[in-house]
């Protein structure tokens, strides 16, 4: 269960439960257009990508809670990913 602030322009806001911020996702006129981030229950980003004009662009991160990159795709111009995601497999010893 989260919470959730919306405006049209400007940046919506998820909440857990716990008060923790969710996610953000930037707004102008409606439409996604800046940087959304999603977040770990400990503050770390979890996911980010760049809307512009309401399609994902260029690079999005999937992070493993310490911070390293676990996935990474792209998007091009017209927000239709490109060749298949970059997987970076952790390995474990």
């Amino acid at each position: 269960m989260y919470i959730v602030y919306f405006n049209t322009s400007g940046s919506s806001k998820k909440y857990y439960k716990t008060g923790e911020l969710k996610m953000s996702t930037p707004y102008v006129n409606g439409v996604k257009d800046g940087i959304l981030n999603t977040y770990y229950k400990s503050g770390n980003i979890r996911y980010e990508v760049l809307f512009k004009n309401g399609f994902p662009i260029g690079s999005s991160k999937y992070f493993y809670e310490t911070g390293e990159v676990k996935i990474e795709s792209f998007y091009n111009n017209l927000g239709k990913l490109e060749g298949f995601p970059q997987n970076i497999i952790k390995m474990e010893r």
